[in-house]
């Protein structure tokens, strides 16, 4: 699983760009709650001197994050609002890798809360 996500990971960079994705990442695995998954992310945005937890971000990534911990969080957080603002915003096969990047990290939180 950790393979197919850095190859998901590969995908989306050229898109986004690495803090977006990285920060994407730390959203799903705070959402879900994870703190194996979420800390080397979360040092990874501090590294690159951002605070992850109120990140100085533009729009698009704004709505990656707040999409992403709706994603960590799986149903518990449904918002139809968000998913229809993601739909406007990125285009079907962007979202598409960003749901099943979601999903491996959501994976890889799985992995470590029932081993």
């Amino acid at each position: 699983m950790a393979e197919q996500g850095e190859e998901l990971r590969d995908e989306l960079v050229p898109f986004l760009g690495e803090r977006a994705v990285t920060m994407f990442a730390f959203a799903v695995a705070d959402g879900y709650p994870c703190d194996e998954v979420a800390t080397p992310l979360r040092r990874e945005i501090e590294d690159s001197g951002d605070d992850p937890l109120e990140p100085q971000v533009t729009e698009a990534e704004r709505l990656l994050i707040d999409w992403g911990r709706q994603l960590g969080a799986g149903r518990r957080a449904d918002r139809p609002e968000l998913d229809a603002r993601v739909a406007e915003t990125f285009q079907p096969r962007l979202r598409e890798l960003l749901a099943d990047y979601a999903g491996t990290i959501r994976g890889r939180c799985a992995d470590v809360e029932h081993p």
